[in-house]
């Protein structure tokens, strides 16, 4: 939205605040799916680590959207230069969102491993470290 208030054209304003509700949409997913990975490291619990595994495709469908949807509003209604940073904003925080649940992913995985394993002490060290990453999402 620009400095003054909403927009001249709602056909903008609509199309940047859709942009905004994937964008939290996405990062709300993100957070889910990264919560269940590291929950089923530290509880043992191959199926939050399944759930996590599971969320990811959701997670590329709406990269994907944002992007789409940056490209068209940059191309349909040339935005000014604050309105122009969010749209760009909004697709690398986009881009970014996607590769913590890809990392999110990975951990899942190899959870999936460990848990097979006898239990590793050490792994209790990655709850301080699990709480510091969750802060950001917040």
């Amino acid at each position: 939205m620009s400095p003054l208030g909403k927009h001249i054209n709602t056909n903008f304003e609509a199309a940047l605040q859709s942009l905004r509700n994937n964008v939290l949409m996405m990062s709300s997913l993100t957070e889910r799916l990264f919560n269940f990975a590291m929950e089923g490291l530290l509880k043992r619990d191959n199926d939050l680590c399944n759930l996590a595994i599971a969320d990811d495709e959701q997670v590329d469908s709406l990269e994907k959207e944002i992007d789409r949807e940056g490209i068209d509003l940059l191309i349909r209604f040339q935005p000014v230069a604050s309105d122009m940073r969010q749209v760009i904003s909004a697709m690398k925080l986009g881009s970014n969102l996607e590769r913590i649940a890809d990392q999110s992913v990975a951990i899942a995985r190899r959870a999936k491993k460990l848990n097979a394993e006898p239990t590793v002490p050490e792994i209790s060290l990655l709850e301080p470290l699990f709480q510091a990453a969750l802060g950001i999402f917040r």
